[in-house]
């Protein structure tokens, strides 16, 4: 049985267990009130780390489905949260503006197999402005970046209640399959790039978002987590696992699906060699193991750290995975 195979059914076993402690309670999000706030019925955000929007008669909790993450060593704060529906677009801005967010990073379609994954919040051309409640965003520019598979968006949010007015970035990532993987490597690791850039030395939190805030929303904090300790010099061991449960921690489901968990691996080792300027390898044409040992050359002692990963499979398919207990991954419709 392959090691991701043991790894990730670890996982959801790990799960299992802490989703009955009360430590982990999703009682604000279970609430009646909520549930037309909820696109997706198994995956809630935790009572101690949810967002908490100012109250409201229409919302006298403040609820959103969006929880902040926040990583030992990590540079970059950010907020998961599921994707806005129709009726939360007001409330998905009053989010934006509360917590000062200046960067949105996008990893759905507004559309997907025929379902609708996520509410368009912005202006679909250039130069117009839409109103969602109090807050009129304007689309100011929209950029491509050549092979890349990402947009950057420049949006101005004005709240005309009281004339506050600001520029707040998203940066979309265009061709991330619903419950799968990106084709390669390069083109996130450039968007994850482009993103740091973005958000600079600013302490305001990164809102990230796919369709449910899990799947493909961990997969890319958990690349930007790595990416950062190796740059800051600090990458002593590396515990991907760990990283998944600890995410797993503040949002259910985060890094959703076994082959999500296996693009992680792959994205850091891409990262590495690119770092150390070693050469990226073709693909093979039949899945293989590849081992990569580099020298942490950033600290007093040289370390080697080695990665085993699937250097070549992008769509993991495991026909006989062991079944793993009835958790968030297969109730309701939850999408990534």
């Amino acid at each position: 049985m392959s090691d991701y195979v043991k790894r990730f059914y670890q996982i959801r076993l790990e799960q299992e267990a802490f989703r009955c402690d009360a430590e982990f309670a999703a009682r604000c999000a279970s609430e009646n009130v909520h549930v037309m706030r909820n696109r997706y019925r198994d995956i809630l955000p935790y009572d101690r780390n949810r967002v908490v929007l100012e109250k409201t008669d229409e919302n006298p909790n403040g609820y959103i489905n969006a929880s902040f993450i926040n990583l030992p060593r990590g540079q970059m704060r950010f907020i998961a949260a599921q994707a806005p529906l129709a009726s939360t677009l007001e409330e998905w801005w009053k989010m934006i503006d509360e917590q000062r967010v200046d960067l949105i990073v996008m990893l759905c379609k507004l559309v997907e197999m025929n379902k609708v994954k996520c509410e368009r919040y912005w202006p679909s051309e250039v130069g117009k402005s839409l109103l969602f409640g109090c807050y009129e965003v304007t689309l100011e520019t929209e950029e491509s970046f050549g092979d890349d598979d990402y947009l950057l968006r420049r949006l101005r949010m004005t709240n005309q209640r009281n004339g506050d007015s600001k520029i707040v970035h998203q940066l979309h990532y265009m061709e991330w399959p619903d419950h799968g993987c990106p084709s390669g490597e390069k083109q996130l690791i450039n968007m994850i790039e482009k993103m740091a850039e973005l958000q600079g030395q600013c302490d305001t939190p990164v809102l990230v978002h796919c369709s449910a805030g899990v799947g493909r929303t961990g997969t890319i904090i958990s690349v930007n987590y790595i990416r950062e300790l190796i740059g800051s010099k600090e990458l002593d061991s590396l515990d991907i696992f760990d990283l998944v449960m600890r995410l797993r921690k503040q949002r259910g489901s985060m890094v959703q699906t076994q082959d999500q968990y296996q693009f992680v691996h792959k994205c850091v080792a891409y990262y590495c060699r690119k770092q150390l300027g070693v050469q990226q390898p073709e693909p093979p044409s039949a899945p293989s193991l590849v081992r990569i040992t580099y020298m942490n050359i950033y600290g007093p002692v040289l370390k080697l750290l080695s990665i085993t990963i699937a250097s070549n499979i992008l769509h993991a398919d495991f026909p006989h995975e062991p079944p793993a207990p009835r958790g968030p991954e297969e109730l309701g419709s939850a999408a990534t």
